[in-house]
C-alpha cells in the first residue's frame, strides 16, 4: 500500500523561497556554467508545475489564497522565463567544437599552401549558433577569405 506524503504549505513556500534564494547567488555567479543553470531552470520548472497543479485544483482554498498562489505562479513563470533565455544564451555560447589548434592540411600536389580542411557540419553548426563568419573565422584562426571560399565551395551561401 502506498504511503501518502503530506506536506504542508509551510514546507512547500520554504522550499519555494530556497529556490529563489539559490537562482539569486546563481544569477550573481560570473563562473555559472551552463548545466548548473539548466538544473536550476528544471527546479524552477518543477516548483512552476507543482504550484499550476496545486491552483488547478481547485481545493477549497480562501478566494485569497487562491489568489496569491495564482500570482505567485505568475512570477514564478516570469522567472522561468528569464532563466530559459540565460539557459539558451549560455547553449549558443557553449558549441562544442573540436580541436582547433591542430590544423588539418589537405596536401596535394598542387603548389601552393595546402587549404585548411573545415568540415561541413563544424561550418553549418557554428552559423545554426548565430556565430558570424568572421567570429567564426577568428575561432578557427584562419582568414575570411579562408572561410569564404570554404563556404562557396560546399554551396552554403544561404549561411552567409
Amino acid at each position: 500500500m502506498a504511503a501518502i506524503l503530506e506536506v504542508t504549505w509551510e514546507e512547500v513556500l520554504f522550499s519555494i523561497d530556497n529556490l529563489l534564494m539559490e537562482m539569486e547567488i546563481q544569477d550573481n555567479n560570473s563562473d555559472l556554467g551552463f548545466h548548473e543553470a539548466a538544473l536550476v531552470l528544471n527546479r524552477l520548472e518543477m516548483a512552476v508545475s507543482v504550484l499550476r497543479a496545486i491552483v488547478d485544483m481547485e481545493l477549497d482554498l480562501d478566494r485569497n489564497i487562491g489568489q496569491v498562489l495564482g500570482q505567485l505562479c505568475g512570477l514564478l513563470t516570469d522567472i522561468c522565463q528569464y532563466w530559459g533565455a540565460k539557459v539558451s544564451q549560455m547553449r549558443r555560447r557553449t558549441v562544442s567544437l573540436p580541436d582547433f589548434g591542430l590544423r588539418e592540411m589537405n596536401h596535394a600536389a598542387n603548389p601552393g599552401r595546402p587549404p585548411f580542411v573545415i568540415e561541413k557540419e563544424v561550418l553549418e553548426d557554428l552559423r545554426s549558433a548565430s556565430y558570424t563568419l568572421t567570429d567564426i573565422a577568428k575561432m578557427l584562426r584562419i582568414s575570411r577569405w579562408t572561410l569564404y571560399s570554404r563556404v562557396r565551395e560546399y554551396n552554403l551561401e544561404h549561411l552567409s
